[in-house]
């Protein structure tokens, strides 16, 4: 290998380090610690929120419609895990307390994990919704599309589905809580920006 193209290659090595050391200690998102009037958690902050690559696009009618058919049928797929009517209105802690019950649940005929996905989701999405000014929205990027909700008013962004989707794959539980709450704390801190307009979804 000629002088040439060594220095080539340790030009480009250098880059390559560099690049890396921005990405991996820049943009690793960071445990803080949020306090709200209901209670503190831990969580992580990324460094620098980045929405550029990010299309933020409203529920069209259709798409509402089929979370409030989802909400109601939450409380018939796990009305047997719960103490009280499942609805919009169900709290994050009763929620949690369903969903453990359901990962408990032995029984053959216990609801699939796409139905309590569905049913929770909606459930917790609505509650945001209702307590904390979000809206609804398809957020699309490079690695797809997903449902979620969004502050009306700052670019704090929670996915109830995915939540969900989550712990139903690796059983973890007390979550919606914990999203609650943290959620809350970053909409109450005022430290992020105003969220530049959500593009109205077209129906099919």
């Amino acid at each position: 290998m000629d002088t040439h193209r060594i220095v080539l290659v340790l030009f480009l090595a250098v880059i390559l380090v560099v690049v890396a050391r921005y990405y991996f200690q820049g943009h690793r998102p960071k445990p803080i610690r949020i306090t709200t009037d209901e209670g503190t958690v831990d969580t992580l902050q990324e460094l620098e929120p980045n929405e550029s690559r990010q299309v933020f696009t409203k529920f069209t009618e259709k798409q509402i419609s089929l979370v409030q058919q989802n909400v109601q049928w939450a409380n018939e797929i796990v009305s047997r895990y719960a103490e009280h009517p499942v609805d919009a209105t169900s709290t994050p802690k009763e929620l949690d307390a369903i969903f453990a019950k359901w990962l408990a649940d032995s029984s053959l005929d216990k609801p699939s994990g796409d139905e309590i996905v569905k049913s929770l989701g909606s459930c917790f999405g609505e509650y945001l919704c209702k307590n904390l000014e979000m809206e609804w929205v398809v957020v699309s990027d490079e690695s797809g599309m997903d449902g979620a909700v969004r502050h009306r008013t700052s670019t704090i962004v929670a996915y109830p589905y995915s939540a969900v989707q989550k712990r139903v794959e690796d059983r973890g539980t007390d979550f919606f809580w914990h999203i609650y709450l943290a959620t809350k704390g970053l909409i109450e801190s005022g430290e992020y920006d105003l969220a530049p307009p959500v593009e109205s979804g077209k129906e099919n």
